[in-house]
């Protein structure tokens, strides 16, 4: 993590590193007074990323590094693991108005983390996936 992140966790495997990133970015929130929403949108990005890598990176993917700031009025958190390069914003978005048995499987929690944040962006760098999303700290939804 570069050090102008706020809060750094490197995360292993399991439920109590999802409790444990939420903990932490809860706290920050509280430092910086982040209205609920944007609270809310935050923990919950940052939880299906985190989960998607622990329960889809493979080889290789943990841990998983976090970082979270503030930067120009807006919270960036930034999630990084060392598996396979995989972009997930590159996929369709799922179609969510199709009926449930001709939906394909996955791709939900990512557009989710695309809806609730007002920026998300994907990088490969130095041999690990990067996924950067942000959200401005004053919103309300």
């Amino acid at each position: 993590m570069p050090p102008t992140h706020e809060i750094a966790l490197t995360l292993d495997d399991g439920a109590a590193e999802i409790q444990r990133l939420t903990a932490a970015s809860d706290a920050f929130c509280d430092r910086h007074g982040v209205p609920e929403g944007a609270r809310m949108a935050l923990a919950l990005a940052l939880e299906e990323l985190v989960t998607n890598v622990m329960m889809h990176g493979g080889a290789g993917a943990l841990p998983v590094d976090v970082g979270i700031r503030m930067a120009d009025g807006m919270i960036e958190a930034r999630v990084e693991d060392g598996g396979a390069a995989f972009d997930p914003l590159s996929g369709a978005d799922p179609d969510v108005e199709a009926p449930v048995e001709e939906r394909r499987i996955g791709g939900l929690g990512v557009l989710l983390v695309k809806q609730l944040m007002d920026e998300t962006r994907y990088e490969r760098v130095a041999g690990r996936n990067v996924v950067t999303v942000r959200k401005r700290a004053d919103a309300a939804k």
